[in-house]
């Protein structure tokens, strides 16, 4: 397990010699070194950035330069050819008709077509939905036998690269189904290695993959797969019974999320039917799936080890697992499940850890046993190796990160930040990342700004509804010398932007989580939870800045508890970068220090 700051160079540390290790172990028969990060926009990273560089000047085989590497995401990042054929939902026709005369070498990326997101969700697929790679009438072999599914060529890309570039979400689901099935299905090669990047979000991940929501609508649709006559009936009515009888919400209570009980679930004789029965169908199943061929018996029997385990949840639960249930728009009842944190650390360090070697990586990591990591791992924390008490400098602005009640001193509020904003923007002649916590606050921002910094530098705007644009306005960002681009916290990590296209970087305030947690239906609490969160995402933040040996630039937090408060003084005196930036005292300094820059000066 390795802590080192952003920008040091842990992916070039940790893939070479996992690389060389699997090479070295595995001969031409190894199993792919996989890579899993977090975000999709770090994973882009590694793929586009990254492992080129890499492969350009290292060279792990005898008698052939470089390595291979491919990406893989989940099915829905990709382009559904039966969907292209009827979409889910209303896609005008000259989208379709783009999209089906895509080149032959396109991947299907749905994050490279621009797509609008209701149109994204119409032209894509789940592995419910999916029929199948031998089912699908639109996956036919291409010229040179490869399949026409684009999902499918990215995993036949993928299993055959000596890197495998996946994300945490991808990679907890496979461990999940390879303990539920026992092996006998997986979702990624077995690997020779694992370099597992942003390693303190793996946590949430696997308990996502574990947790579950369970509704009626799912319920049916398992039964109408994996049941038939008179038990399809039986268990229809079980489970009507269940949402009828033992599933309550009460509508008095305007809080759309309600905790249930352990002793509601616990040993409750509906459940108990309802397990027996999915029981009996896991081993015919099993007995049927038995021809690697038949993918529809395959494909149920995932999906009944998968209900089978979440059944065994639900009548056996432990302390410190967390039930709750809420509705949904149409007011359908909703009953969701996430293991605790230590149950979880168990069943990584039983099913994940056990996989392969395994190096962890993070800004911020973990401490060993909260990931059920063995006793035997060790640790390393490299020191940064950027300047950042010549290179950048840290201003803190005078205003309350929190926004006032009255909506009079709230619009004073906003606009006394906003205009902090322009000034600091102004002064850095663009070159400028500003990171919201919110959508409002962001669209709220940047119709104050825009008119403002219209025809002096590019602004470039992330949009809700096409988060797919999102490395092309990176790439935008990158290339442009002059450009502010509007972000979220999708770019608090996973952008690298050295040089000075980036001198930057303003927050517009402490970046804590919501106080209530829909993962697990309560609060969070501030000390243990929220504080810990919000020090991760700012500290991800700053390190945007400084990404080689020569950057400057500032980090602006408009949000004056960092130094107001005793846990921002706590950020400010312990947690790198900003221990070690210079701080300068007002927004004129701030201006000043920039502008300095452009000039092309550096006044340390």
């Amino acid at each position: 397990m390795a802590k080192a700051g952003t920008g040091t160079g842990k992916s070039l540390a940790s893939v070479i010699p996992s690389l060389s290790y699997a090479i070295r172990t595995g001969g031409e028969s190894k199993g792919p070194v996989v890579v899993s990060t977090a975000t999709k926009a770090l994973q882009g990273q590694y793929y586009k950035k990254d492992l080129p560089f890499m492969a350009q000047h290292f060279n792990p085989h005898k008698g052939r330069d470089g390595f291979s590497h491919a990406i893989l995401k989940g099915k829905k990042n990709y382009l559904c050819l039966d969907r292209l054929a009827s979409p889910a939902g209303p896609v005008p026709i000259e989208i379709i008709k783009k999209l089906q005369d895509l080149p032959s070498e396109h991947e299907g990326d749905v994050a490279e077509l621009g797509l609008a997101r209701p149109h994204e969700t119409a032209l894509t697929t789940s592995s419910d939905d999916c029929p199948g790679p031998n089912e699908c009438l639109y996956n036919v072999a291409r010229p040179d036998n490869s399949p026409s599914c684009y999902y499918e060529r990215a995993k036949l890309r993928a299993g055959k690269a000596d890197v495998m570039v996946v994300n945490h979400a991808l990679l907890a689901m496979h461990v999940k189904i390879m303990a539920a099935t026992e092996g006998s299905i997986a979702l990624l090669p077995l690997p020779e290695a694992i370099v597992l990047d942003e390693c303190h979000k793996f946590l949430g991940y696997m308990q996502n993959a574990i947790g579950w929501s369970l509704t009626r609508n799912r319920l049916f649709r398992w039964a109408n797969a994996c049941l038939d006559g008179p038990d399809l009936e039986r268990f229809k009515g079980l489970v009507k019974d269940l949402f009828s009888q033992v599933i309550l919400f009460d509508k008095q209570d305007k809080d759309r999320q309600q905790i249930v009980e352990r002793d509601t679930l616990c040993n409750n004789q509906i459940l108990i039917s309802m397990l027996e029965m999915v029981s009996d169908a896991l081993d015919f199943w099993s007995d049927e799936a038995t021809d690697k061929r038949d993918t529809e018996s395959r494909r149920n029997l995932r999906k009944t080890a998968n209900m089978l385990a979440d059944l065994e949840v639900a009548v056996e639960p432990d302390n410190g697992d967390n039930f709750w249930v809420e509705l949904d728009k149409q007011d359908n009842k909703i009953l969701n499940y996430r293991p605790s944190e230590t149950k979880t650390a168990e069943f990584l360090s039983e099913h994940m850890w056990p996989m392969a070697p395994t190096i962890l990586l993070s800004a911020t990591t973990p401490t060993p046993k909260s990931l059920g990591l063995p006793n035997h791992t060790d640790e390393f924390e490299a020191d940064s190796p950027f300047d950042y008490k010549r290179n950048s400098r840290l201003y803190i602005s005078g205003l309350d990160g929190s926004a006032p009640f009255d909506r009079m001193e709230r619009e004073l509020w906003e606009q006394r930040r906003y205009n902090e904003m322009f000034r600091l923007v102004a002064s850095s002649d663009g070159r400028a990342l500003l990171l919201f916590t919110s959508w409002v606050d962001l669209n709220k921002a940047y119709d104050y700004l825009n008119p403002k910094l219209d025809g002096k530098v590019t602004v470039l705007k992330q949009d809700k509804e096409n988060e797919s644009e999102r490395d092309k306005l990176a790439r935008l960002f990158k290339q442009d010398e002059t450009s502010v681009l509007f972000g979220t916290e999708s770019f608090f990590e996973g952008i690298d932007v050295p040089g000075k296209s980036l001198q930057l970087v303003v927050i517009s305030k402490l970046p804590f989580p919501a106080m209530i947690d829909n993962t697990r239906g309560g609060k969070l609490d501030f000390g243990k939870e929220m504080l810990p969160e919000m020090r991760k995402k700012l500290v991800q933040a700053a390190g945007r800045l400084i990404r080689n040996h020569t950057d400057q630039g500032l980090v602006a937090v408009l949000d004056s508890r960092l130094s107001s408060k005793a846990y921002g003084r706590n950020v400010l005196s312990n947690i790198s970068p900003f221990n070690e930036m210079t701080r300068v005292r007002s927004l004129a300094d701030a201006c000043e220090y920039l502008e300095s820059l452009e000039e092309g000066g550096d006044d340390a």
